[in-house]
């Protein structure tokens, strides 16, 4: 990495890297921005998104449908496109634990039970077929088709039109000597937020950071970049340029990435060599903006 960019990003990546660091006070940092993580899951999150049923049985037989797709949006609306007819197919759709209500435009309440939900695929089994009036013993296998953050069957576009963050709190201790040789210290909470942004199309998006301490922001950059991603991999690079304000220069750098189905995350490792730190690599993990 270039100087003049690890001037701009040193201050912030150090910082973020030496809270992540730390794993003898979990609590302090809120990795999936209070999604669960603790003990809990994040299908509220997994399920958004474009799922194509690829297996459905009722009462044990084989009743799989032909492009039968359920759309779930974030804040809780869906849609089913029966082989592309959605008219009066509308639903809201709740999670609670490990199952997840379904409520068509009739008023029905139709809950099933999670059996399987990650980045790219998730199965469910309940009493009836759903937005229908066949009732039994269901079960529902689907598949990401696109959307939520996820790569599934639209692995081109994937990580265009996603957004990622992730906040870190952490108490620091600074020590100042006094006049006479004694030492003062003081707890100051530092935090890191960093929101890495991929837009639609050209495969570049903005990274930003703001570091404050005591709520106080006293770093705050944009820096652009243009990406590669290998979807058959899940690995990337990130290639940020910025210019420096005074003097016109423009320096550029490379940040590795990489995309976990299991935690729906986004991945970003450093060198501590190029952080000037002895130690392992460090990691940063985003989650999705939905």
């Amino acid at each position: 990495m270039k100087k003049g960019i690890f001037l701009t990003l040193a201050t912030a990546l150090m910082l973020c890297f030496a809270a992540c660091q730390k794993d003898d006070n979990p609590a302090d940092n809120n990795g999936n921005n209070g999604n669960g993580s603790n003990g809990g899951n994040n299908y509220s999150q997994l399920v958004v998104g474009t799922w194509l049923v690829d297996n459905m049985t009722v009462n044990g037989e084989d009743r799989t449908p032909q492009n039968l797709l359920f759309t779930f949006n974030a804040g809780g609306t869906g849609l089913m496109s029966d082989n592309g007819e959605t008219e009066n197919n509308q639903f809201n759709w709740s999670v609670n634990g490990s199952s997840i209500t379904i409520t068509p435009r009739n008023g029905a309440h139709y809950v099933y039970n999670i059996n399987t939900l990650t980045a790219t695929e998730c199965a469910f089994s309940g009493t009836v077929v759903p937005g229908t009036d066949i009732e039994g013993s269901v079960t529902i296998h689907m598949v990401k088709h696109q959307g939520g953050g996820n790569p599934g069957g639209d692995t081109e576009a994937f990580p265009a039109g996603t957004r990622w963050q992730e906040t870190i709190s952490e108490y620091e201790t600074y020590y100042d000597t006094l006049p006479g040789g004694d030492i003062d210290s003081s707890e100051v909470l530092t935090e890191i937020f960093i929101d890495l942004l991929f837009e639609n199309s050209g495969h570049q998006g903005t990274m930003s950071m703001i570091i404050s301490l005591d709520e106080f922001p006293f770093f705050d950059v944009d820096m652009p970049f243009t990406y590669t991603y290998d979807a058959t991999t899940g690995e990337g690079e990130l290639h940020i340029s910025i210019t420096d304000e005074r003097s016109g220069e423009t320096n550029s750098g490379t940040l590795n990435f990489r995309y976990d189905a299991e935690q729906n995350a986004i991945i970003i490792s450093a060198n501590p060599e190029e952080l000037g730190q002895v130690g392992e690599m460090r990691e940063i993990v985003l989650t999705p903006v939905q």
